[in-house]
């Protein structure tokens, strides 16, 4: 006897919704895999460097009343000035603009002291810097040595106090302008200058 086979009822239906299902899997999956990488990051400048200060060196006071400055390198100009620097600021202070070599002060004893009263020797050396500004104490008295040839020289010291000043190196243009002084103030020219002006105040005599 034939057997007799019965019909499959939804067989075509009941495939479908897989196929769909994996066909809809398929579209997402291709559809994330085909997006753009995200843009890279631009890269981080680095900040701009300030510029450079000027170069600036100082000695302490120490009580001293009296000290001697010896200017033994050459400089374009060369700037000597007087300030009140205060009873606890320093004895002098010199500098250099950027780009320069820093001026070095130096004390004639060897652990870079003196004693409070004693007239200490202050050498500076700028070797090729094409400015010296030096601010001095005024509550110090001061012999000044300027042994470096220079272009110009500014030396205002109103307000402060000279002993004597000694210049033993050719300028093209000294400027010097003296504070009151205190007795007898020896100004010694011993090289030339092309032009040499002198201020003095009021009362004083030259000679």
């Amino acid at each position: 006897m034939a057997r007799r086979l019965s019909p499959i009822v939804g067989a075509v239906s009941l495939s479908t919704p897989c196929s769909l299902a994996v066909g809809c899997a398929t579209a997402v999956l291709l559809a994330a895999c085909s997006s753009p990488p995200p843009a890279p990051l631009a890269p981080r400048s680095a900040p701009p460097r300030a510029p450079a200060g000027p170069h600036t060196a100082s000695l302490a006071a120490g009580g001293r009343s009296r000290a001697t400055l010896d200017v033994v390198t050459g400089a374009t100009l060369l700037t000597i000035r007087a300030a009140a620097l205060g009873a606890g600021g320093p004895l002098l202070r010199a500098s250099t603009p950027a780009g320069d070599p820093p001026p070095l002060l130096r004390e004639d004893d060897a652990d870079g002291t003196s004693p409070a009263g004693e007239d200490p020797l202050v050498t500076l050396s700028a070797k090729n810097a094409s400015a010296v500004t030096v601010t001095l104490n005024a509550a110090v008295s001061w012999q000044l040595d300027l042994a470096g040839g220079t272009s110009r020289t500014v030396a205002d010291l109103r307000g402060g106090q000279v002993a004597g000043i000694s210049l033993t190196a050719g300028a093209g243009v000294i400027d010097l302008a003296l504070p009151r002084p205190r007795g007898r103030v020896p100004v010694q020219l011993g090289a030339g200058a092309s032009q040499f002006c002198s201020a003095c105040p009021a009362g004083s005599r030259s000679g």
